[in-house]
């Protein structure tokens, strides 16, 4: 993040501001006061104003793509196991309008024939905050509405991930953080509600929960964050919250739950630590120096519904790479792969050429070789039942 131009009262800067003197002091009040209104608003559901608050029409044929989970498996309308595979797309989380990220879309769902694609996002530049930003976050929503027809016309999955947050505080602390804030569940109300009709789209929660424990990861409380210039401790907002404010508006959509330690720590599902609710993958992160992951994953993957959101290496983890197609494959895991960006690594392509890695090659060819979403469980004669 650079320079914040747009900037926004909040209590600490309104207390502040109370403090320069008597040049300025009316505003300060008027602000002040107006902010503490516009985040209380905020805080109880409503969304930063202006935002138009139509959503997108959704075609009856991305409608009918909707999923479900039954068990701890992915299924159809028909009751059919759907396994799913395809990659990360960031970007949208540290940039106003993203990089190339339509030409990636396209060359994920034609090139690489990705049936899944998670998308990055930041609640600061959803709502606007962000350095350059104008228009309230319009333009930088619109780029996602466009993401999520094009890949519903091509019968993709589009996975819409919270990468970002910002403490409920400053633009300028916007990143991934231990837990979410109150401004994430103002995000995930706004998204649930402009995306509920939509079959093609899940949510994820958030990237990468960590250095909390299982309760406050499950119902939020006070927790700590480092920032540019001081440690910040502020209320995180726990994994059951954010559930309850996608349900609250109505949205029946898929939602992915991240697991602690970065995405590798799943023994609290175990454990009993459950968001309570229906249509919820959990999503695990796998990379090379993840140690037990077999051990942890399969031993889960038996009890609770679970996805791998991310994973990846280097051109020199190819031995890692095939062990973990080959287990993914004999559980028939759905996954997206880490990540369709030359910088942002471990990356899959080398350049904006889109020419993959030697690690890139291997999950494009494991994606290829799925081909369409696979609907029958591995070792299984008769599609899974059910309804």
């Amino acid at each position: 993040m650079s320079n914040v131009t747009r900037r926004r009262y909040s209590r600490v800067a309104f207390v502040s501001s109370l403090k320069t003197g008597a040049r300025g002091s009316l505003w300060a009040v008027v602000a002040g006061l107006a902010a503490i209104v516009y985040w209380s608003l905020l805080a109880a559901g409503a969304g930063p104003a202006p935002m138009e608050r139509a959503s997108p029409a959704c075609p009856p044929t991305i409608a009918a793509m909707r999923l479900h989970v039954q068990g701890t498996q992915l299924v159809n309308s028909a009751g059919k196991v759907v396994v799913l595979r395809g990659v990360n797309i960031p970007s949208l989380e540290w940039a106003n309008t993203g990089d190339h990220v339509a030409e990636l879309l396209q060359t994920a769902i034609h090139v690489w024939k990705c049936t899944l694609v998670r998308i990055e996002l930041s609640q600061t530049r959803w709502f606007g905050l962000a350095d350059g930003q104008k228009d309230h976050g319009k333009a930088y929503r619109k780029i996602v509405d466009g993401l999520v027809e094009a890949a519903g016309h091509d019968r993709v999955y589009v996975i819409l991930n919270l990468q970002w947050s910002d403490l409920d505080r400053s633009p300028a602390d916007a990143g991934q953080h231990r837990l979410p804030d109150a401004r994430s569940a103002a995000f995930w109300r706004s998204v649930a509600t402009r995306y509920r009709s939509w079959g093609n789209v899940w949510f994820d929660l958030y990237s990468e929960t960590h250095g909390v424990n299982w309760e406050t990861w499950l119902h939020g409380g006070l927790t700590t964050a480092e920032t540019r210039h001081t440690v910040v401790t502020y209320r995180a907002w726990g994994m059951q919250q954010l559930y309850d404010a996608v349900r609250h508006q109505g949205a029946a959509n898929i939602v992915v739950v991240p697991v602690l330690g970065w995405g590798a720590d799943l023994v609290g599902l175990i454990n009993g630590y459950r968001v309570k609710g229906y249509n919820i993958l959990y999503d695990a992160h796998i990379y090379p120096d993840v140690t037990a992951w077999k051990q942890q994953l399969a031993a889960v993957a038996a009890e609770v519904p679970l996805m791998v959101g991310e994973w990846g290496g280097g051109d020199k983890d190819l031995a890692f790479g095939r062990q973990f197609l080959k287990f993914l494959d004999a559980h028939a895991m759905t996954w997206t792969a880490w990540s369709l960006h030359p910088d942002a690594l471990p990356s899959l392509i080398r350049n904006w050429q889109y020419e993959p890695t030697v690690f890139g090659a291997l999950v494009k060819m494991a994606i290829i070789d799925g081909g369409k979403p696979v609907t029958t469980m591995p070792g299984r004669s008769n599609p899974v039942g059910g309804g």
